[in-house]
Formats: C-alpha cells, structure tokens, sequence
C-alpha cells in the first residue's frame, strides 16, 4: 500500500506503512505523460487514450487470431502426417503379413511333396497279400478239410493284415490333409489380402504370393496323382482277397 500527494506538477509516492516496505518516488505530471523517480530508477508513462486501448486490444485479437490458425494449421498437418505414418504402417503390416503367408504355402508345397514322397505303396502291400492268399488257394486243391481249415484259418490273418494297410493309409491321409487345410487357410488369406486389384504398394508381395498359390496347387495335384488312387488300390485287393478265402474254404 502506498500515499500518494500531488501539488501542482510535482507528485509524491511513499510507502502508507512502514510495515509494508514498498518504495519511495516522487515525479511529475505533464499532459498525458507521468515521470517517477526514485533513488534506483526512473519511469516515465504514457497515458493512453481510448482510441489507442481499442486499437491495442484489437491488435490482440488479431495476434491472436493468427496465432489460432498457426495452431490449426500445425494440428492440420500433425494429423495428416500421422494418419500417413498410419496408413504406411497398416500397409508394411499387410506385406509382412502377405510376404508370411506365401512362405507358409511354399513350405506346405515342400512338405507335402516329401510326405507324399515317403508314403508307403499301400496298393503294393495289398496286392501282395492277394498273391499271398492266391498261393494259399493253389495248395488247398485236393487237401483234407483239416488242412483246407488251416489254409484258411492263415488266409483270413492275412485279410487282417490287410485291413491294417487300410488303417495305415487312413492315419497318413490324416497327416495330408493337415498340411493341405493349412495351406488352403493361408491361400484363402491370401486372395483377401491382395484379391483381384491389390494397392500398388503391395503389387510385388501379392504377385509373389499369387505365385506361392500356385505352386502349392500344383503340388497338390502332383500328390493327389500319386496317393488318392492308393485307396481304390487297397480296396479292391481286400474283395479278392475275400473271394479268394471262399475259394478254399470251398
């Protein structure tokens, strides 16, 4: 808090309690413009008119107002940038994902090929059960009904031995099928991903991945060539072995 006095021009400043602390200064008045002085310092002040404030706060406003669209610009382009950043990394994401997947399906054309590859000739081992029980039936021709028994007591073990290339041959097609679902799963993935008209930017990954389709489609016929007919194979052995058994049992 301070006193103040005026006389005249002159003006007087003082602390109103020594309590307070606070400066002491004396100045003038003149006009518009005030002059204070103290020991330390010397400030002179201006008295501003109304038309000098409407012009100050007018120029606020407009800083102010320049200063809102640097701001909007600004957030314009932080977020054109981020949603940029967004929009390259979905698409990276979508050619790792796309580049995995076509790796998925090469690996299935591989393994399915060396599966395949290693799969027992289940339509051998039946035929030659067949010939088996054909040499049992040659020696049951003119043999006791005891011996014909015995003949056919063995003929029917090998039907069962038989029987279990069926189940064998059931169990590796079990194996297949798990390599071909996966690789259908993944080329399903890969004609959403990358469809008829994929984005440019993903034009080499998908074409790469179209390609992977294919030579796991091409596997797959290859394997169906070698292991489907197995099945017939090993069925229509276990009806002659069947006829043949009655042929000694007579």
């Amino acid at each position: 808090m301070v006193d103040g006095s005026v006389s005249g021009n002159e003006l007087m400043l003082r602390p109103a309690s020594a309590w307070f602390g606070g400066i002491q200064a004396s100045g003038t008045v003149s006009g518009s413009k005030l002059t204070l002085t103290n020991k330390n310092v010397t400030l002179t002040a201006d008295r501003s008119s109304l038309e000098k404030y409407q012009e100050a706060v007018a120029k606020l406003k407009g800083d102010a107002g320049e200063q809102q669209k640097r701001i909007a610009v600004t957030n314009a382009n932080a977020a054109q940038q981020e949603a940029q950043a967004r929009a390259e990394k979905q698409m990276a994401d979508m050619a790792t994902e796309v580049n995995n997947l076509a790796e998925r399906l090469r690996l299935a054309a591989t393994k399915l090929g060396e599966a395949v590859s290693r799969s027992p000739n289940f339509g051998k081992q039946a035929m030659a059960n067949t010939a088996r029980i054909s040499q049992l039936v040659q020696r049951a021709n003119g043999q006791s009904d005891l011996a014909r028994n015995q003949l056919a007591v063995a003929a029917n073990q090998i039907e069962v031995d038989t029987n279990q290339i069926e189940v064998a041959r059931s169990q590796y097609a079990i194996g297949l099928n798990g390599i071909v679902e996966a690789a259908k799963d993944a080329a399903t993935s890969v004609g959403k991903l990358c469809g008829s008209n994929p984005p440019a930017q993903l034009g080499a990954v998908c074409g790469d991945a179209m390609a992977a389709v294919n030579t796991f489609k091409d596997a797959f016929i290859r394997s169906t060539k070698t292991f489907t007919p197995y099945k017939q194979q090993v069925q229509a052995e276990m009806d002659r072995q069947n006829k043949l058994s009655q042929r000694i049992e007579g």
